[in-house]
């Protein structure tokens, strides 16, 4: 309500309608928070968080195109993006874009190696492309870096079932 009030009172203030649509899209409400972004970005259309967001926003819809649309243009504003990179990732891999996808999950880790949740998406994407001891050595990464993590019982047998399978990791993955 009071961010309602605030673009009402400012209708130039292209901040306050994208922290709305962040509102909106916290409370599910996502043609609200889609009308927030889009009039942030009338008022200013260089404001990468806003394309973030409404890259978000299409991912959760299921229309991928759409959001690797808004998440690319956003990129283009903010190539520094840790978030950026990591749901373009999210979008490719959804696409099936495999090697884009890794490219940006890569990306993601260049700019916060310590993000180590990219770790695990990274090695889903090896999967995907049948590259089973990079996967093994992303996983392992992973669980280096957060042995407690969300991810870290699954990481944890899928390493056993890999390793008890006879695959091994490819050498060395540099920080």
């Amino acid at each position: 309500a009071h961010l309602k009030a605030v673009t009402e009172a400012e209708a130039r203030f292209a901040l306050g309608f994208e922290v709305l649509g962040v509102a909106y899209l916290r409370a599910g409400k996502l043609p609200d928070a889609e009308k927030a972004f889009h009039q942030a970005l009338d008022i200013n259309a260089k404001m990468p968080d806003s394309l973030f967001q409404l890259g978000l926003l299409h991912y959760q819809r299921h229309e991928l195109a759409e959001s690797e649309r808004y998440l690319a243009q956003g990129l283009d504003l903010e190539p520094q993006s840790l978030f950026g990179h990591y749901q373009q990732g999210l979008t490719l891999f959804a696409l099936e874009e495999y090697d884009d996808s890794a490219h940006e999950f890569q990306q993601a880790l260049r700019i916060d190696p310590s993000f180590s949740e990219a770790h695990v998406r990274l090695a889903n994407v090896y999967l995907r492309q049948q590259n089973p001891s990079q996967a093994l050595a992303e996983f392992e990464r992973y669980l280096h870096d957060a042995p407690k993590g969300p991810f870290a019982p699954r990481a944890r047998d899928v390493v056993r079932e890999m390793r008890a399978s006879g695959i091994t990791p490819a050498a060395s993955i540099p920080k």
